[in-house]
């Protein structure tokens, strides 16, 4: 019987987690594995291993002891960065610690705690390929972005709106806080005591924020 840990992300407020929630689960269930914790995450999988709470809670509950094998959906759900996944990857093998990928059906581990030569370097390739996706995305947002220029439209945002949006920001953290748990602005103003009004302008600045960040 395996201790396993449920690691599962999004990369916008809008996405679910539940699906990859729900597949894991059954993934376990039908392997009899004991899932000791599941870790959630709403951040871009390009951001550094460091920069993200969910890694180092997953190094925290690793370096503790009693794990077995790190359970998640696909490979991009851990990094689209091929340097932060092999990185995570040799954290992982040190402490005799596996990774299996569902939708692969991939171990990174064998039963007597050998690494799987054969899965790693599947595993090298798709992270090249979903760090190429990334890439591919950003340069078709920069296209779009020079298409619109050529055709007269105006972008950016108006002088000072940036300000502006730092002080809202600043001024109601408790607001922003309760928008990236993903409560609705409905549940947010009540909680507050915040206008509906002031905590929607709060919540399209959070949400083109996160936009931003996972382009």
């Amino acid at each position: 019987m395996k201790n396993v840990i449920h690691f599962v992300r999004k990369s916008t407020i809008s996405q679910e987690l539940d699906h990859q929630e729900n597949l894991l689960n059954d993934t376990s269930k039908q392997n009899g594995w004991v899932v000791v914790e599941v870790i959630r995450e709403t951040i871009s999988g390009t951001k550094k291993n460091e920069d993200r709470k969910g890694i180092s809670r997953l190094q925290e509950v690793v370096n503790q002891g009693g794990i077995d094998l790190v359970v998640v959906w696909e490979i991009s759900r851990i990094s689209r960065s091929p340097r932060d996944f092999h990185n995570l990857l040799s954290f992982l093998h040190e402490r005799k610690v596996g990774l299996y990928i569902k939708n692969l059906n991939l171990f990174t581990l064998t039963d007597d705690g050998k690494e799987n030569h054969i899965t790693s370097l599947i595993l090298t390739l798709m992270s090249e390929i979903s760090k190429m996706e990334t890439l591919t995305l950003r340069e078709r947002v920069k296209v779009s972005l020079n298409n619109l220029k050529q055709k007269g439209v105006v972008l950016g945002r108006p002088v000072g709106s940036k300000e502006d949006e730092n002080k809202l920001i600043k001024k109601y953290p408790e607001v922003v806080k309760y928008i990236r748990k993903g409560l609705s602005i409905r549940e947010v103003s009540k909680l507050t005591r915040i206008s509906i009004n002031t905590t929607n302008k709060i919540s399209k600045i959070v949400n083109k924020s996160n936009i931003l960040h996972n382009v």
